[in-house]
């Protein structure tokens, strides 16, 4: 069955089983936490912030390598490994880089400092840290998808003394292509260690990252508000993004109605239950989709404006010459009845006095109350539909159905009556004409 059939579906809903958005992608992370400096002041909070945060990755389905207290050689082998790990993964792969620990600026560049780091000069940086923008260039060689990089490490300098070290927190960096970037502080500003194990900054992340449904740019945002209130106004993340769509740490979860939903959507192009589609439900991982969707469907109906009056008149003559041939077709409805529901008056409450027998009487609040006559779908199972009605599966109300009535009216070609609606055809003729009156 054609025409408003996903329409229909938007109404009732065919029941499927629900479950979270799978994460196809191949999901990597590296996170190191450095404490237990020798030659620079210990910290309390970057060990226990990158277990808490390997934690969350991994609940979140990220193949996650933890390292703890790394010394430049381990830092550097963990590095090489995790850029060979993302390489060799599909292009939709998503790679994460999380790093706690003693970080300086210096030539507007930013150092991550092994454990066993010791520096008398700045221009030896290179030889006994981890260069930011080395990490980058691991995860952006990939040509993956999606690249995170996390720094919870805006300090002042441990190496007092030493020039060139002495502006504090991180100096700012450019987002590559597909890469989220994010500081625990501001560039230029410190961050705080909190009170107990771990950081106020890695305390928010991992209970926002889990957050169902919600984008990484709201995570960081609600990342902001949340570290700001806890130091009071101390502390403000900052984050700069070159990412290409949305990424979700945890998907949104689908409804069964959505899911059903979006099936017939797709299959009918219908712009109206396209846009439907979008106003039920706003915040469907599905969005985008859906958008791209109805454009392409509106190009496809603007391309075919020029033709229309010439299609309708086309198709009018071919409706009235097989009503003609086939008088006695089931569901054939009589040329008399369709030009006395056309000049009927028809209200959304007042029974209706022109049609088949089983609208004849009702309303059009009462027979949508009331079981369809037909299955919405050729095949649907009778429990599918059987002691349903639109009102109790989709909520509908009275603008949505004038919605549809309006679709009616401008439909080209005009609303092919003998294609069975649920209700009949004569029922989506009344409709036509209720929406025709400005749906009273």
């Amino acid at each position: 069955m054609k025409g408003m059939l996903g329409a229909w579906v938007l109404w009732c809903g065919v029941l499927l089983l629900s479950g979270a958005v799978a994460m196809a992608e191949t999901r990597v992370a590296l996170v190191m936490g450095n404490s237990a400096y020798v030659a620079a002041s210990p910290l309390r909070t970057p060990v226990d912030d990158a277990a808490l945060i390997a934690r969350t990755l991994e609940g979140l389905g990220f193949q996650v390598t933890l390292l703890r207290d790394g010394d430049k050689a381990a830092m550097s082998r963990a590095l090489a490994d995790f850029g060979s790990a993302l390489r060799n993964a599909d292009d939709d792969a998503t790679g994460l880089f999380f790093y706690a620990g003693h970080a300086v600026q210096s030539g507007q560049r930013n150092y991550l400092l092994p454990v066993d780091a010791q520096l008398q000069n700045a221009a030896d940086l290179d030889l006994v840290a981890l260069d930011a923008e080395a990490v980058l260039r691991q995860m952006t060689s990939a040509s993956n998808q999606t690249n995170i990089f996390i720094l919870n490490a805006s300090r002042t300098s441990p190496f007092e003394g030493v020039a060139d070290l002495t502006e504090p927190g991180l100096a700012q960096m450019a987002a590559p292509d597909g890469t989220f970037l994010a500081f625990a502080a501001a560039p230029g500003t410190v961050a705080q260690d909190g009170e107990g194990t771990t950081s106020p900054y890695a305390k928010a992340l991992a209970a926002l990252m889990i957050s169902q449904g919600m984008p990484i740019g709201t995570v960081f945002d609600e990342v902001r508000v949340a570290v700001e209130q806890l130091t009071g106004g101390a502390q403000s993340p900052w984050e700069n993004s070159a990412l290409v769509g949305d990424f979700f740490f945890a998907a949104p979860v689908s409804s069964p109605d959505e899911d059903a939903l979006w099936e017939a959507v797709k299959a009918s192009q219908s712009p109206v239950e396209i846009q439907m589609f979008i106003e039920s439900f706003p915040g469907s991982a599905r969005r985008a989709e859906a958008e791209a969707l109805l454009k392409a469907a509106e190009e496809r109906a603007a391309a075919t404006a020029a033709a229309a009056d010439a299609a309708a008149a086309e198709a009018a003559a071919a409706e009235a010459a097989a009503a003609d041939a086939s008088a006695d077709v089931p569901g054939e409805i009589p040329t008399a009845m369709k030009a006395a529901i056309a000049a009927s008056d028809v209200t959304f409450q007042s029974p209706i006095a022109e049609g088949t027998p089983e609208i004849v009487g009702k309303s059009i609040e009462q027979l949508i109350l009331t079981q369809p006559l037909y299955p919405p779908i050729e095949g649907l199972p009778d429990e599918a539909w059987l002691g349903k009605n639109c009102s109790n599966c989709h909520q509908w109300q009275k603008s949505a159905l004038c919605d549809q009535g309006l679709f009616y009216v401008n439909e080209v070609p005009p609303v092919a009556e003998e294609k069975q609606h649920p209700l009949g055809g004569a029922f989506k003729l009344t409709l036509r004409r209720w929406a025709e009156l400005g749906c009273p």
